[in-house]
């Protein structure tokens, strides 16, 4: 039993001394001497724990982070001699923070040669931080810096241009403003200026375009209020399309596409209705009905159409003297929503009643009723060989 707690007593105080190094990787060097200090004297760790408690306090200037701090540091650990139990601990931190000195001096010349913040001091600059392996405690930090260096490059290196871009901007007119673009399209993807160009180059895309197509747009829309759509279109389309305004101009074109579609509906309408045949006057009025009903023409084409079908209604009328069927087909021509429409229902409900009249009920003869005679009851028939007899 007393085996079994020694045994027990030695692993919890080994785990302790582990506990305790984790604590002091974390710079908290109180806490970790704090630790090993409760490890029991029967647990024979007492020499262990006097290194320990050297290397913890050595931890303390090389909290600093400077190298005057980190040499102290290294002279704290290197009392450790080499019999002593955490001899080779005291190395392992020795090699660490010698390590560190070398990261640090070079952290330091780098950010002096990048104070001047020129591009050839900038590239030392980085080139130095590149000698500090990413697996190095200080590796993140310098390609931080790395990475703010090569920005600042690329700022110093990008700035001309986009200075000229913006002084050819200023003055204002369409080949100015494209000239601006092209310069700042010299900064490619990636660069530190490049979302400010494309930013600025948007907006001078924008102007030039106003500039150059406004007035393109607006002699066609004036051309389209005079009525000559033909032509109105035919400016219009000199907006090509990726263009600012190229949804509107193609929105105007469609428009007035179908407004000379309408328009050519009811010519080609009106040339149908001309002879005033009842053949003519039903292609004149499907014709203008295909004007679109929110076009700018719907009212004349409503309006043809009416008076076409009161003259087809008439039409009708003078052909149901020879042709009633053929009356009725005309009729039913007629569409819904004019003035004659009804009438022209009416009339085909009229002219289909006499044509199909409703089958006559047959007449049934009535049954002759027959005359009944009076009947002489007998008691017992009479013996016509009996003579009558007579009282007299």
């Amino acid at each position: 039993m007393q085996d079994q707690a020694k045994k027990e007593v030695s692993a919890l105080s080994k785990s302790m001394m582990t506990i305790a190094e984790d604590i002091l990787n974390q710079g908290q060097w109180q806490e970790a001497i704090a630790t090993v200090n409760k490890i029991p004297s029967s647990a024979n760790l007492t020499e262990e724990v006097k290194d320990f408690i050297v290397l913890a306090r050595a931890h303390v200037p090389a909290l600093l982070d400077t190298p005057e701090g980190l040499t102290d540091a290294i002279a704290q650990a290197g009392t450790i001699e080499r019999n002593r139990p955490l001899y080779w601990k005291a190395q392992q931190y020795i090699r660490g923070w010698q390590q560190e000195i070398a990261d640090l001096t070079i952290m330091n010349e780098a950010s002096r040669l990048a104070r001047s913040q020129t591009i050839p001091d900038l590239r030392a600059a980085i080139a130095k931080l590149q000698l500090i392996p990413v697996s190095h405690s200080r590796g993140s930090e310098a390609r931080k810096n790395i990475s703010q260096w090569n920005q600042k490059i690329e700022e110093i290196e990008d700035r001309p241009n986009l200075d000229m871009a913006e002084k050819l901007a200023s003055f204002g007119d369409v080949d100015s403003l494209k000239a601006a673009v092209e310069r700042a399209s010299q900064i490619g993807r990636g660069r530190a200026l490049y979302d400010e160009a494309q930013e600025r180059i948007n907006e001078w895309r924008v102007r030039s375009e106003r500039l150059e197509f406004q007035p393109v747009l607006d002699r066609a829309q004036e051309l389209a209020a005079q009525g000559d759509f033909a032509n109105a279109i035919a400016v219009a389309e000199q907006i090509r399309p990726g263009l600012l305004m190229y949804e509107q101009a193609r929105a105007d074109i469609n428009q007035w596409r179908s407004q000379l579609q309408d328009i050519q509906n009811l010519q080609n309408a009106e040339t149908s209705a001309i002879p005033g045949t009842i053949d003519g006057l039903i292609r004149g009025i499907q014709l203008a009905d295909r004007v679109s009903p929110s076009g700018s023409w719907r009212w004349r084409a409503d309006q043809l159409i009416n008076d076409w079908s009161q003259t087809l209604f008439t039409r009708g009328l003078d052909q149901a003297i020879y042709d009633i069927p053929g009356a009725i087909e005309t009729l039913k021509m007629i569409p819904p929503g004019t003035s004659v429409y009804n009438s022209a229902q009416a009339q085909i409900s009229d002219w289909q009643s006499w044509l199909n009249p409703p089958t006559p009920v047959p007449y049934e003869q009535p049954t002759p009723t027959r005359s009944v005679s009076p009947t002489i009851e007998f008691d017992q028939p009479p013996d016509l060989n009996k003579p009558i007899r007579s009282d007299n």
